[in-house]
């Protein structure tokens, strides 16, 4: 098996990222589907779905798998730590939104919604990803998204002279495609940067590289993941004490490992 899947991923790595991210869909559509349909039952009564706060409050969802949890999100904590950030951005009100790892287009289709004057471009090399994203900003009547696949330093060029904010969250490429000694443009673009563990980098060795790239450019902010307060939930959301603790702390889980940094990468301007 293991020498079907190299053979598969030389010869063809479109076809082995397709397959990859099928087996992907389907894990999640069994190990996460029991408790998303249960807190679609119980807080939302199995009718429409809208997130219940967060700067995307009032966003419509859908009841569909998704790449890792999506009851979060409909509950208003996904990402708790860097909401702040959210809101920032869309104060800031940015002409372009460039979200790269968009997924199923949780930021990208909210800050489209928050933002309906400004130009919101996503990449995903994910067929499933880019399908859900469409379905999402439907469901939300969005026409100022514009979804892609690929995003390489040439095109991050192509938004030289952009006021533009950047969101970036690529399981690991970030160290590839966030230089700004290669990508010159990125020293005049705010950015957003999840920071991955990876085989030659842990968590904190990969935030310092990253921060010491920018360091000069940019006024550079750490957030670290902090554990969901349980009781806080079911204080905002009552609907939550349905469900047994086991169940609540499932539906609040993001599956992050400890040690999750994100870094908010200002430029330094006079």
């Amino acid at each position: 098996m293991k020498f079907i899947k190299k053979t598969i991923k030389c010869m063809s790595p479109g076809l082995f990222q397709q397959l990859a991210s099928i087996r992907f869909f389907l894990y999640c559509k069994k190990t996460l589907g029991p408790c998303q349909q249960l807190v679609a039952r119980e807080v939302f009564h199995n009718g429409p779905i809208r997130v219940l706060g967060g700067p995307f409050e009032g966003m419509a969802y859908y009841n569909k798998t998704i790449w890792g949890t999506i009851t979060g999100k409909w509950l208003g904590c996904y990402e708790q730590e860097i909401q702040p950030v959210i809101a920032e951005m869309i104060t800031e009100q940015y002409p372009t939104v460039i979200d790269i790892g968009a997924a199923e287009g949780y930021y990208a289709v909210g800050l489209a919604l928050k933002m309906p004057h400004s130009k919101v471009i996503s990449y995903d090399t994910d067929p499933i990803a880019r399908f859900r994203q469409r379905q999402l900003a439907e469901l939300n009547g969005i026409s100022n998204l514009e979804v892609r696949k690929y995003c390489s330093a040439s095109e991050l060029e192509t938004f030289s002279g952009a006021r533009a904010v950047v969101i970036c969250d690529i399981e690991g490429f970030e160290y590839e495609l966030m230089d700004p000694v290669k990508t010159p443009v990125l020293r005049n673009l705010d950015i957003l940067i999840e920071v991955h563990k990876t085989e030659a980098y842990q968590v904190n060795e990969g935030a310092e590289l990253l921060e010491n790239r920018f360091e000069r450019t940019h006024l550079v902010t750490r957030f670290h993941a902090a554990d969901r307060d349980r009781e806080e939930m079911r204080s905002r959301v009552p609907e939550l004490k349905k469900l047994t603790d086991a169940e609540t702390d499932f539906a609040l889980y993001e599956g992050r490992y400890p040690g999750q940094i994100w870094l908010w990468m200002k430029v330094r301007r006079n």
